[in-house]
């Protein structure tokens, strides 16, 4: 329990300073019942400062969050001094993996069950300045997503499209800039209803079609972003 309320208090403070220091454009679909939102996605990853985009959840909802979420943090920004110690606290179950070849992804499978609430960055990298990686690649839609949404099989997907936070900060920049405007967008879909449409068979080509539709409402719901 006391773990619980510890994430709860550094979701709630994220949420309260974010609404302190900015303001949000919120677009999209309203979210009806969140208790149901199994899956949260962040697409458009360009700074750390992404985290600001959990002000869209309503308080009660980080009660829930704080007993079931989890979520795939990188490695080497837990280690991060200040930031590792805040993502780090963002989830009851620390749960880091490396990206390279290893079993930390399946050990983070694994570990998904029938009340997880998984959320995850589905780009992997964020974007630089010049709208690419930091090894010069543009940014994609990884098969990770396909691997979680295949150990769901009920509730919701919560997308949540970045308009951008290099306005903010960048990969790089020392300190942020304060009262900017963030802007957002939601989309709610039904896993159930998602994975029917889709074929199942083999993985690989479940993997292939996730992605591709991802990336599809992606480039859709960021040029309505007017990204």
């Amino acid at each position: 329990m006391f773990r619980r309320i510890v994430v709860f208090l550094v979701l709630s403070s994220v949420k309260f300073l974010g609404k302190l220091f900015y303001s949000f454009e919120i677009e999209g679909e309203e979210v009806k019942d969140w208790s149901n939102i199994r899956l949260l996605a962040w697409i458009n990853h360009t700074s750390l400062f992404d985290i600001l985009l959990i002000c869209v959840f309503p308080y009660r909802y980080f009660w829930k969050a704080s007993k079931h979420c989890i979520s795939p943090i990188a490695e080497k920004t837990i280690k991060r001094p200040f930031v590792g110690k805040v993502f780090g606290n963002l989830t009851n179950k620390k749960s880091s993996v490396s990206q390279k070849r290893d079993d930390t992804w399946g050990q983070f499978l694994d570990s998904i069950d029938g009340s997880s609430i998984v959320g995850l960055f589905p780009e992997g990298r964020m974007k630089r300045k010049n709208g690419l990686d930091k090894y010069g690649n543009e940014l994609s839609i990884k098969g990770g997503i396909a691997d979680i949404l295949k150990k769901i099989n009920d509730g919701e997907m919560l997308i949540i499209y970045s308009g951008g936070m290099h306005h903010i900060q960048s990969p790089g920049d020392s300190f942020p800039r304060l009262f900017q405007k963030v802007k957002i967008r939601l989309e709610v879909i039904n896993i159930e209803n998602y994975k029917k449409s889709l074929p199942q068979n083999d993985h690989e080509t479940f993997k292939t079609e996730v992605i591709n539709d991802l990336t599809e409402r992606r480039s859709h719901n960021l040029s309505a972003l007017s990204v």
